[in-house]
C-alpha cells in the first residue's frame, strides 16, 4: 500500500512545559513519510526556545514565529493547511500526545476506503503530568475494531448532540476537503471545530478507528477550560447548534427532540448560574415546549434518537489538576 505524504500542522501558543513530549510523539511516528509545519502564535513563554531545538530535523519543513497573535487557532489551522503539501491533514494541538502508530494505522485506513473524508482514533484523557485520567478501551481487542459510517448518517446521528469528534489531534483527513468546508467555523472561540468536523462529514464517510492511539491533555491553560469555567462556552456552543441545523439536514421530530435534550444540558451544566439568560436567546436551540417533549419520548420509542458519548467528560466535568 502506498504511502502518500501527510502534512502535521502543529499550531502552540503558550504550551512550553507540554511541547517537547508534543513534537517528540510526532518526530517517533512509525509513519515514514510526512513533513511538520510548526506555527507559534507569540507564546510568551519559553515555547519558541523549544521549537527552535528541532529546526535542523528531517521532517521539520518549516517553523514560523508569528509577529502577531492571532488569537484564534483556527486562523492558524487554516495558514497551515494552505502552507502544506501532503495529501493528509493532521492538525497535532501543542499539549496532546500521539502513540507511534497514530499515523501509520488513520493512514492506511483512508487508503483502503476512498470515499472516506477523515479517519478518527479512540483517545485516552490525560492530566497535565501525562498521567491517563480516563481510557476507554471496551472494544480494543475485539474484531470491531474499525467502523466505517455514511457521513452524513454519522452527522445527524451523532453531531448534534455531542461533539464524538472533540480533539483535533484524534483526526487524520484529507486535505482536498478544507477549502469546501464553510468558513464559518473560524468565528467560534473554543467550539469551532465541532462545526468544522460536523461539516467535513457531510463530504464523505467516516472512520472510527477503535483504538486509542491519541492522548488528549486537560489542564486548565486551555481555552475549552477557562470558556468551561465561566460559562461562555455555552454562547459558542449555541452558535454551533444553530449552524449545524442549517448545515444538517434534519426532520421536524429530530428538531423538536433535540431542543429537549439540549435544554436538559443547560439547566443540569454546573458550569453556568443562569441558564435561561442563553434559553432567550437561543430558543430555536434551548426553548423546549411540551409538543418538544412528546415528540422526544416517541423519537426514543422508535429508536430515532442515537446518542453516544465517548471521551467528552460530560463537557469536561472530570476534575483535572494544572501544572505547577
Amino acid at each position: 500500500m502506498k504511502q502518500p505524504l501527510i502534512s502535521v500542522i502543529l499550531p502552540s501558543y503558550n504550551h512550553a512545559v507540554y511541547l517537547k513530549e508534543r513534537i517528540e510523539s510526532v518526530l517517533n511516528q512509525n509513519y515514514p513519510n510526512f513533513e511538520v509545519i510548526i506555527m507559534d502564535d507569540c507564546s510568551t513563554d519559553n515555547s519558541r526556545e523549544i521549537i527552535s531545538q528541532y529546526k535542523d530535523n528531517e521532517h521539520i519543513s518549516q517553523i514560523i514565529f508569528n509577529e502577531q497573535n492571532t488569537g484564534n487557532t483556527f486562523i492558524q489551522w487554516e495558514r497551515g493547511v494552505k502552507l502544506s503539501k501532503g495529501e493528509y491533514i493532521w492538525i497535532a494541538e501543542s499539549d496532546d500526545v500521539a502513540e507511534p502508530a497514530f499515523l501509520s494505522t488513520l493512514a492506511s485506513e483512508l487508503e483502503k476506503h476512498p470515499k472516506a473524508v477523515l479517519a478518527y482514533s479512540y483517545s485516552m484523557i490525560i492530566d497535565f503530568a501525562s498521567y491517563v485520567i480516563y481510557k476507554d478501551d471496551s472494544l480494543v481487542g475485539t474484531a470491531d475494531q474499525v467502523k466505517v459510517y455514511d457521513g452524513m448518517t454519522y452527522a445527524r446521528h451523532f453531531m448534534m448532540t455531542d461533539n464524538c469528534i472533540y480533539n483535533a489531534s484524534m483526526v487524520l483527513f484529507r486535505k482536498e476537503i478544507f477549502d469546501k468546508i464553510s468558513p464559518k467555523y473560524k468565528k467560534y472561540r473554543c467550539c469551532g471545530d465541532w462545526l468544522f468536523w460536523a461539516c467535513a462529514c457531510k463530504l464523505g464517510d467516516v472512520i472510527e478507528v477503535r483504538i486509542p492511539l491519541n492522548r488528549f491533555r486537560q489542564h486548565l491553560n486551555k481555552v475549552t477550560s477557562r470558556t468551561s469555567a465561566d460559562g461562555s462556552a455555552w454562547m459558542d456552543m449555541a452558535g454551533v447548534q444553530s449552524d449545524l441545523r442549517d448545515e444538517i439536514k434534519l426532520s421536524n421530530i429530530e428538531k423538536r427532540s433535540l431542543r429537549v435534550i439540549w435544554n436538559r444540558k443547560i439547566t443540569n451544566s454546573a458550569f453556568i448560574e443562569d441558564p435561561q439568560v442563553i434559553i432567550d436567546k437561543f430558543p430555536r436551540i434551548f426553548k423546549m415546549t411540551p409538543f418538544d417533549y412528546l415528540a422526544y419520548k416517541l423519537a426514543k420509542k422508535k429508536g430515532f434518537i442515537k446518542r453516544r458519548t465517548r471521551c467528552i467528560l460530560g463537557f469536561f466535568n472530570v476534575p483535572f489538576k494544572d501544572a505547577e
